[in-house]
């Protein structure tokens, strides 16, 4: 374990690329909700 570090400019750039999936899939299944209830073309611009 004396081996491990963690670079803090690398583990931004993790957690950003986390934060973006956790809000992509958030998106998409928002998408497939909305879309049993309305027309593709209402749902995205």
């Amino acid at each position: 374990m004396e081996d491990v570090q963690i670079d803090t400019g690398k583990l931004e750039g993790d957690i950003a690329a986390f934060l973006a999936g956790i809000c992509g899939a958030g998106y998409l299944l928002s998408v497939e909700k909305l879309r049993t209830k309305f027309a593709p073309t209402t749902i995205i611009p």
